[in-house]
């Protein structure tokens, strides 16, 4: 995986995560769980990512 691509990843989650602190501070409940649960989903489409670039990349050295 590309520094870029992971710091975007990374980014993007810590932006979620901290709308989902925003949200509920304004009383706003049902957008602080879709930020939520946006965030899990983006966290693990960077795992998913990460995985095949790693399997991607040693298929090539092979």
């Amino acid at each position: 995986m590309s520094k870029t691509a992971a710091f975007l990843f990374a980014l993007t989650t810590v932006a979620l995560l901290t709308a989902v602190g925003i949200l509920l501070s304004y009383g706003m409940v049902l957008l602080a769980l879709l930020a939520l649960v946006l965030s899990v989903f983006m966290t693990g489409a960077g795992f998913i990512f990460k995985a095949r670039a790693r399997r991607k990349n040693t298929q090539s050295q092979e």
